[in-house]
Parts: structure tokens; C-alpha cells; sequence
């Protein structure tokens, strides 16, 4: 079947209006950072602050068996308490 030369044309189809991007209040809107900020060192004049935990980190060292244990346990609580 042939239209005629004289037909009118059809209509655009009629479009949806662009949809407005919701705001949802629980997602963030930015990235998070996912390390934690870390304190000053030595936040004290002339290194207080470390001479003052200094005889603490050797206790705790010499109870789980060194420095190089206690290294090891502080970075698998920095990593969220994830297995070896």
C-alpha cells in the first residue's frame, strides 16, 4: 500500500520529559576516604609523646613476643582485623 503524495505527514512521536537525578540522603555524595586520618606525631615538644608510650610498646612487645610480633598484629588491626 502506497501513501499518496498527498497524505499529511504523521507527528513526532511526543517525547518524555529528561528525568531530574534523584537525591538520596543516605548514599554519599562524594567518595569516602578509606583511610583513617592519622594523629600528629609527636604532637609534644621535643617528642614527649613518644617517650612517654615508649615503656608501654615494650611491654606489649616482650607479652606477644617481640617487636616484630607486635608489628604484625598492629597491621592486621589496621587492615580491619583480616587473617594472615
Amino acid at each position: 500500500m502506497a501513501e499518496s503524495a498527498s497524505a499529511a505527514p504523521r507527528p513526532a512521536p511526543a517525547l518524555n520529559p529528561p528525568l531530574e537525578p534523584a537525591v538520596l540522603s543516605d548514599v554519599p555524595t562524594a567518595p569516602r576516604s578509606t583511610a583513617d586520618p592519622l594523629p600528629q606525631a609527636n604532637a609534644e615538644p621535643n617528642g614527649k609523646q613518644l617517650e612517654d608510650v615508649l615503656p608501654e610498646i615494650t611491654r606489649l612487645a616482650a607479652k606477644v613476643g617481640g617487636y616484630r610480633r607486635l608489628a604484625e598484629i598492629a597491621t592486621q588491626l589496621d587492615r580491619g582485623g583480616e587473617g594472615p
